[in-house]
């Protein structure tokens, strides 16, 4: 984690993972090199939780332009159906990478 710590200030990065179906790694956010722990951000599935953590970022943080990794294509089809709550929070892009 200590190579996320070096970034500029105004860039906000959201760490989670789910391994299988049962393993997932807690949800983290780093900013100004300080990591914060989000239990409330942690469902249990990919898709379901990749928009909370999208909201969360665009509020908390006003960010416009959202990065999503993911190597599940069910998150892009969940992310394009809720674009219009992103959008209505002040998101301008979002942008998808299937893994």
């Amino acid at each position: 984690m200590d190579h996320f710590t070096a970034h500029p200030d105004n860039l906000l990065i959201v760490l989670s993972r789910i391994v299988g179906n049962k393993t997932s790694a807690p949800t983290q956010s780093i900013k100004n090199g300080e990591v914060f722990q989000h239990p409330d951000l942690d469902p249990d599935h990919e898709e379901s939780r990749i928009i909370p953590h999208v909201v969360y970022v665009v509020r908390q943080s006003c960010m416009t332009l959202i990065v999503i990794l993911s190597s599940d294509t069910e998150v892009f089809v969940v992310a394009m159906y809720f674009y219009h709550l992103l959008a209505a929070n002040k998101l301008a892009e979002l942008c998808l990478h299937i893994l």
